[in-house]
């Protein structure tokens, strides 16, 4: 039903005095995935990395039921080792061509909180 459907967040923590630089340092790494500055191991780092925190979010039975359901209702319902068997599979151009259909700069939202 909402399988097309999503968001892309980075997320950053940094001084105040450094905010600018931490944003600007993004939106250099974005632009050089759409780009196509990308090479198979930065692919591999990347899905070890998303590996390692899906096995972080499936430690508690809490995490399992949360990601049961948002899989449930984005209709892309399919065990841990399904979604990272299809991961190993994305290659660089691939990333290459679905940031440059949806990461475009004029569509982002920044959220800068203050604590």
């Amino acid at each position: 039903m909402f399988a097309d459907a999503g968001a892309y967040v980075a997320f950053a923590t940094t001084t105040p005095q450094n905010a600018a630089a931490v944003v600007e340092g993004v939106n250099d790494q974005i632009r050089r995935v759409v780009e196509g500055e990308l090479t198979a191991d930065d692919v591999q780092v990347a899905i070890r990395a998303v590996s390692g925190r899906r096995a972080i979010n499936e430690e508690s039975n809490l995490d399992q039921a949360r990601g049961t359901a948002v899989s449930e209702v984005s209709g892309t319902l399919e065990s841990t080792e399904e979604y990272l068997a299809r991961l190993r599979l994305v290659t660089p151009d691939e990333v290459r061509r679905v940031a440059a259909a949806y990461l475009h700069p004029q569509f982002y939202t920044l959220v800068v909180n203050k604590v």
